[in-house]
C-alpha cells in the first residue's frame, strides 16, 4: 500500500474516532439524566380503608399542562408488576406530586407494602430508589342491637343491628373499590332460663348495607329475653375488620290476652229500662212460656169460633124444611 493511500485511511479513522467519542458521551448524558423520585416520607401507618397520601419529590422532569401528556407516574408493590393506581398520576408541577388511597383500584389488604414509583414521559423514563414502607392493620366496627314491638301486631317483633366505624367512612368518601364486605349476620334470642327460642341467620353479598333487620313472629307474652346479633364477615375479608360484638338488648313480651273480668273490673252501668227488668221477681224464661201459651189460646179462640159459626149456618138451612110438613097435615 502507497504511503499517500495509507495517510488518507489514518486521517478517515481518526476522523470517526472523534466523532464516536462525543456520541458516546452524549448517550451516557441521557442515561445518568433520567427523571428521579423520592418520597417525602419513608414509612406510614394506616388502618384498612383509611385515607392516607405520600408527596414525592420529582427531579428533573418538567410539568405537563394536559391529560394527553403521556407524562405520568404509577404506583407498583415490589415484586409486582400490575400497578396498583387505576390511572397513572399526572405531574403537573416540575418539581413535586403525590399519591393517595383516592388513586388506588382498592384499599390495600391488611399487610405490609413497599411501594415504588415509577415514571414515564415517551421515551423519558424514571423511578424512585427508596420505596415507601406502608403497614395497613385491620379496621374495627362495632355492632348494636335493639328490640322493638311491631305495632300493628303487638305479639311481634323486630330486630334490629347496625355496625359503625372508620371504614363506614372510607365507603361514603369514594375511597376506590371500599364496599361493605360479604358475610353473614346472625340473630339469636334467648329466655330467662339462657334456651335458645329464635334464630335467624342471613347471608349477604359484599356491597351491600351495614345493617339488617329480622322479624320475629309469636313472641310468648309476658317473657324476658336477651337478643344479640353478630355480623362475621367472608373468609376473603375477615382479615381486614375486627368486629366488636354489640350489647344484648333486652325485651319484654306483651301481656297476655284478658280471657274474662278481673276481680277489681268495675261493672257496666245498666240503662235504667234494663234494670227494671233485671229487679223483676218474674223469670225472664217464664214470659216466654206466657207469650206461646197466649198465642196458641189466640189460635184456639179463632178456630172454636169459625166451628160455631158453621154450624149456625147449617141449622139455620134445615129449619124451613123441616116447618113446611107439619103445616101440611093440619090442613
Amino acid at each position: 500500500m502507497s504511503g499517500p493511500r495509507l495517510r488518507r485511511i489514518l486521517l478517515g479513522a481518526a476522523a470517526l474516532a472523534m466523532i464516536a467519542v462525543p456520541l458516546s458521551a452524549t448517550s451516557a448524558s441521557a442515561a445518568s439524566g433520567d427523571v428521579t423520585i423520592k418520597f417525602t416520607k419513608s414509612a406510614l401507618t394506616v388502618e384498612y380503608g383509611q385515607y392516607w397520601s405520600a408527596q414525592m419529590n420529582v427531579a428533573k422532569a418538567y410539568p405537563c399542562q394536559y391529560k394527553s401528556c403521556a407524562h405520568v407516574i404509577s404506583i407498583f408493590n415490589a415484586g409486582d408488576s400490575t400497578p396498583l393506581t387505576t390511572e397513572p398520576i399526572g405531574v403537573w408541577s416540575e418539581t413535586t406530586s403525590a399519591v393517595s388511597a383516592f388513586d388506588l383500584s382498592r384499599p390495600l389488604p391488611v399487610g405490609k407494602y413497599s411501594l415504588t414509583a415509577a415514571f414515564k414521559r415517551y421515551a423519558l423514563t424514571g423511578g424512585s430508589a427508596v420505596p415507601l414502607a406502608v403497614t395497613v392493620t385491620p379496621t374495627s366496627l362495632s355492632t348494636a342491637v335493639r328490640v322493638t314491638n311491631d305495632r300493628n301486631h303487638p305479639t311481634n317483633a323486630v330486630i334490629s343491628a347496625t355496625l359503625s366505624g372508620k371504614y363506614l367512612e372510607a365507603i361514603s368518601g369514594e375511597i376506590g373499590g371500599a364496599v361493605f364486605p360479604a358475610g353473614s349476620w346472625h340473630v339469636t334470642v334467648k329466655n330467662s332460663a339462657g334456651d335458645e327460642i329464635f334464630t335467624k341467620t342471613s347471608d349477604q353479598k359484599a356491597g351491600g348495607d351495614p345493617f339488617t333487620s329480622v322479624y320475629w313472629p309469636g313472641v310468648p307474652p309476658g317473657g324476658d329475653f336477651t337478643a344479640s346479633a353478630s355480623f362475621t364477615p367472608s373468609a376473603a375479608s375477615a382479615a381486614n375488620f375486627t368486629i366488636v360484638a354489640a350489647k344484648d338488648a333486652t325485651y319484654t313480651g306483651p301481656a297476655a290476652p284478658n280471657t274474662g273480668p278481673t276481680p277489681t273490673s268495675t261493672p257496666t252501668p245498666i240503662p235504667n229500662q234494663a234494670a227494671t227488668q233485671a229487679g223483676s221477681t218474674v223469670p225472664v224464661w217464664s214470659l216466654g212460656v206466657a207469650g206461646i201459651i197466649a198465642i196458641v189460646l189466640v189460635i184456639a179462640l179463632m178456630l172454636l169460633s169459625a166451628a160455631l159459626r158453621r154450624s149456625v149456618s147449617a141449622a139455620a138451612a134445615a129449619s124451613p124444611a123441616a116447618v113446611a110438613p107439619t103445616a101440611e097435615k093440619q090442613l
